[in-house]
């Protein structure tokens, strides 16, 4: 996987995943386990468990967006502006 490519998407995203894929990102599940993702450009949560898993104090520099109340294509145009691929 290409880096700057790849974003962690919350599960329960599919939507989000799709549309992510279909602009060449390589969307990778967000897990439990947040060793991995420091290759990732950007970070996908649903919003309903906003920072309950510490992932905005852990990775400052890697964007966390929020999915809550928005549509899979809102999403991901704030994932191009937010890493750089407008």
């Amino acid at each position: 996987m290409e880096r700057g490519r790849i974003v962690a998407v919350a599960e329960g995203l599919t939507p989000v995943t799709e549309e992510l894929r279909s602009r060449g990102y390589e969307p990778v599940q967000l897990g439990d386990d947040l060793s991995a993702v420091g290759d990732v450009a950007a970070l996908v949560i649903t919003g309903l468990d906003s920072n309950m898993m510490g992932v905005e104090d852990i990775l400052t520099e890697k964007p966390v967006i929020t999915a809550r109340g928005r549509t899979a294509r809102e999403v991901a145009d704030e994932v191009d502006s937010r890493t750089g691929r407008e």
